[in-house]
């Protein structure tokens, strides 16, 4: 039952509405190995457990099997509904966040993500 919100090159899935595409974790891993990413716990939305999936670097984005394109939420964030919109900011902080803090300010250590993401946890 749980949602993934698939986030690549700072972008989100998007249909020609525009409506978020939001995914379950056999959309994503028919065409990816989850195992080897780092999904981010975002929270519960009536009981349904939500995460960021910040997906590899690519020339071409993962579509699967949709026609739909990833957008900035900038140009479509006015046409969402706010709960959408603030999940997928949420998504999108998250992921950037992530992506900035691979190293422990202190010691320079790696880190590693712990409580299903929204901490980062110093290996050293």
């Amino acid at each position: 039952a749980a949602r993934i919100v698939p986030v690549w090159d700072l972008k989100h899935l998007f249909d020609a509405a525009p409506r978020a595409q939001f995914l379950c974790v056999d959309d994503v891993s028919r065409q990816l190995d989850i195992s080897k990413l780092e999904p981010v716990f975002l929270g519960f939305s009536n009981e349904v457990p939500w995460f960021a999936l910040a997906l590899p670097d690519s020339d071409t984005p993962p579509t699967f099997g949709t026609s739909a394109e990833y957008r900035t939420l900038n140009e479509v964030v006015s046409l969402l509904p706010g709960t959408e919109a603030s999940i997928l900011a949420y998504a999108r902080a998250m992921v950037i966040w992530h992506d900035n803090h691979r190293y422990c300010g202190r010691c320079g250590a790696s880190t590693k993500p712990t409580d299903g993401g929204p901490i980062r946890t110093c290996t050293n």
